[in-house]
């Protein structure tokens, strides 16, 4: 069950990247009819261009975050002990040492 939770925040994670990386990309290529280089001649290019980088940034972030969950919920579902396996017992006797169960 964890690793579905974690699998699918990793998916929701990793589509506000998706999203927020096209929204950079869009406002970065806007700004760049008000700005040439690094240089932006009015506040309208100034304001696209800080809003592309909090994009990316968001975008990094939300690629990060969606990369942890997926590979999180992979691990949790690979390494999960199967419904069917018995739990480990150990037993000590008067002459014997017992060590059972799946491993």
């Amino acid at each position: 069950m964890f690793a579905l939770i974690s699998g699918g925040l990793g998916v929701a994670f990793l589509t506000v990247g998706v999203v927020a990386g096209l929204e950079a990309k869009s406002k970065r290529d806007e700004s760049r009819a008000h700005c040439t280089g690094t240089v932006c001649r009015d506040k309208e290019g100034l304001d696209l261009t800080t809003e592309a980088m909090n994009d990316g940034n968001l975008a990094t972030a939300g690629f990060i975050a969606g990369a942890a969950g997926v590979l999180g919920g992979f691990t949790l579902w690979f390494t999960a002990p199967s419904a069917s396996a018995t739990p480990a017992r150990v037993g000590v006797g008067a002459n014997r040492v017992v060590l059972s169960g799946t491993f």
